[in-house]
């Protein structure tokens, strides 16, 4: 596997060209590695995290062997595991486990990014937004699985007495706002507040019911 390691967490890709090392001396019978990890959903250039502690993280990586997210392009999967790679630094840095981070931890991601004093490698606005998107892809995979709640939260704005509305994410840089806008029909939005109906998190937990439900 090509690796690119730096404090903190450590991201490899995989790379069926080269030869794997045997493992069994440390997993006995495990057998050939590049067929075990073929068989667990692994392709050429699958990324490959180790936590700080140079443990192989098994949620952070069955998200990059599932289906749906393998098939992305190899330069998007690349790109995606670079910005989480940054998120899951950050948030070794705080102290923070990744399936404890709370939109407070994002918006504090979303501050060092882009103008922290103490952070002398700023980013575009753009650049955030791959970050987000990343990290949301991802806690929206680890919401559906596995409980997990997600620190990208959406929330739909009225824009007319008429009931028609727009989902915006939250934490979006100034100037990017339209390219995070998405529109909602009036028959959307009026579902969306129906009293009864249950709002959900980004992630796609229940955030609880809305007022005039009971």
């Amino acid at each position: 596997m090509a690796g690119d390691s730096a404090d903190g967490w450590t991201l490899h890709f995989y790379d069926f060209r080269q030869r794997f090392v045997p493992v069994d001396d440390v997993v006995p019978g495990l057998g050939d590695v590049a067929a075990w990890a073929e068989r667990n959903g692994a392709r050429d250039g699958t990324p490959f995290f180790l936590d700080p502690w140079g443990r192989a993280d098994a949620l952070v990586n069955a998200y990059w062997r599932d289906p749906l997210v393998r098939g992305r392009a190899t330069g998007t999967l690349r790109r995606y595991a670079l910005s989480l790679k940054v998120w899951l630094d950050f948030l070794h840095a705080l102290g923070v486990r990744w399936d404890q981070a709370s939109r407070s931890e994002l918006a504090a991601f979303k501050e060092w990014r882009l103008s922290a004093e103490n952070n002398p490698q700023h980013v575009s606005a753009s650049s955030f937004c791959v970050d987000r998107a990343a990290i949301r892809g991802f806690y929206s995979w680890a919401a559906e699985q596995h409980g997990i709640d997600n620190p990208v939260r959406a929330r739909v704005i009225a824009t007319s007495w008429m009931g028609g509305g727009q989902v915006v994410l939250e934490s979006t840089p100034s100037g990017m706002r339209r390219a995070d806008v998405k529109w909602l029909t009036p028959q959307a939005f009026r579902l969306w507040r129906k009293p009864g109906v249950a709002r959900f998190h980004d992630g796609g937990r229940a955030a609880g019911r809305l007022a005039g439900s009971d």
